[in-house]
């Protein structure tokens, strides 16, 4: 992948971020678990954006340093366009924003700005 491609996705991703802090992107958690990386980690969510389906989870995997050694449980996080039943069409390329995503997807997706809203207000 080209260098410009890369900052390409880095600034959706970011972007992404960005808008679902915002509440301008809204993500729903979903059960379905068709083609995706196992085994995932917490929650897996779904938004539309622009007409199209994206996926976001975390997922762990054996990472083998190379040096002989026993792999060690590694997590990482995928971002995936879905088509409408679930199977991945494409896997976004890592950036370094992923985490930023999943994690303003999981508080956005726990419904706790709605809890301390209404919490506060009740005092």
């Amino acid at each position: 992948m080209s260098s410009s491609e890369s900052d390409l996705w880095e600034s959706v991703v970011a972007k992404l971020a960005t808008q679902t802090q915002r509440g301008e992107v809204r993500w729903e958690i979903t059960s379905a678990r068709v083609d995706i990386h196992s085994p995932p980690i917490g929650q897996i969510y779904f938004a539309s954006v622009e007409g199209k389906l994206i996926r976001v989870y975390e997922y762990s995997y054996d990472f083998y340093s190379g040096d002989g050694d026993d792999p060690v449980d590694a997590q990482e996080v995928a971002i995936e366009f879905v088509a409408s039943d679930g199977k991945k069409l494409w896997e976004v390329p890592k950036t370094q924003s992923r985490w930023q995503l999943l994690k303003a997807v999981r508080y956005q997706a726990s419904g706790l700005d709605d809890f301390l809203t209404k919490y506060l207000k009740a005092s």
